[in-house]
């Protein structure tokens, strides 16, 4: 059985605002690609999307990975090349990328550890 973390389809994506060019990186995994329409979850991202609607959005699949880690891991270079930071005029915080994510793989690790006493 596959825990939430692990879904068939794992990949970078780069969300562009349509009237102003904003852009937006991060990574997404999801067992359905026809029906999935995530924009990303992004504090920047979420108040763009409030303020000039879902509809003037696009998302791009950049590349597909095996693995959410690998995506995961693969976003700064993404971030770099659209300069999708807020320091370049982007939605991204972080260089990064996902820093929820980076949580989850932290507090597994946190645990794992705790189990090996």
């Amino acid at each position: 059985m596959k825990s939430n973390l692990e879904k068939t389809y794992n990949f970078v994506y780069v969300t562009t605002n349509l009237v102003n060019g904003k852009q937006y990186v991060g990574d997404h995994s999801t067992d359905n690609l026809k029906r999935d329409n995530y924009l990303g979850s992004g504090n920047l991202i979420i108040a763009a999307k409030k303020k000039y609607g879902r509809k003037n959005f696009k998302r791009e699949i950049l590349e597909f990975f095996d693995t959410k880690q690998d995506a995961f891991n693969i976003q700064e270079k993404y971030i770099k090349f659209y300069n999708s930071h807020v320091s370049k005029g982007g939605y991204n915080i972080s260089w990064k990328g996902a820093i929820k994510f980076m949580a989850v793989c932290l507090k597994k690790e946190k645990k794992k550890l705790g189990n090996q006493s």
